[in-house]
């Protein structure tokens, strides 16, 4: 058994959601495992109730293994399993509207503190200034903004992808980002200049 699970751990995604199609409950663990960090900090992000996210990621993973579950190929499991966790907060939402409003509260922030960039730049004074001022800036953004950015640069998605967790255009989710950045640089201008 042990055997049997190493050899899950060591396959690729691509493989190992070949065996999740197959409702393999060692290539479903697998997955749980490796994405656990990544679906609890993003639902986190959409909701700021820890109980609800981590029902709402434990649900997600009992439909993988239920048979009534039908399963297709993805070019990215991490992808599918943001969306999915998106839907499941969003059906939660619906259900519970007091308790969560996904639309409303979400706060994409850079979960790094003052603190944290100085231990990460203490022998560059000038990079921690600049890492200060990306910080502040991001932290302006509106919330689309901002969770385009983290979607994109934190969890490295592709365009498709944030298109569907945001449900906008590909086309759309460039121009977002892109504003974002513009807007980022305009804040970041005055504050490099100096004092």
């Amino acid at each position: 058994m042990d055997t049997y699970k190493h050899k899950k751990n060591s396959m690729d995604d691509k493989s190992l959601w070949g065996q999740v199609i197959l409702k393999d409950p060692i290539a479903i663990e697998t997955i749980y495992r490796r994405y656990f960090g990544d679906l609890y900090r993003y639902g986190m992000l959409l909701c700021e109730d820890e109980d609800i996210v981590k029902d709402c990621i434990q649900e997600l993973f009992v439909r993988l293994l239920s048979p009534q579950t039908q399963l297709r190929e993805v070019s990215n499991i991490k992808a599918y399993l943001f969306v999915s966790l998106r839907n499941a907060i969003s059906s939660y939402q619906t259900y519970m509207p007091q308790n969560i409003s996904i639309e409303n509260e979400q706060t994409f922030n850079l979960s790094i503190t003052d603190n944290e960039l100085v231990t990460l730049f203490s022998q560059d004074d000038h990079s921690l200034r600049i890492a200060q001022q990306i910080r502040k800036a991001y932290q302006k953004l509106n919330t689309n903004q901002r969770q385009a950015i983290y979607l994109r640069f934190i969890k490295e998605l592709s365009w498709e992808e944030i298109s569907r967790l945001l449900n906008i255009t590909p086309h759309s989710c460039m121009n977002l980002i892109a504003r974002a950045l513009l807007k980022m640089r305009e804040l970041i201008t005055p504050l490099s200049s100096p004092e």
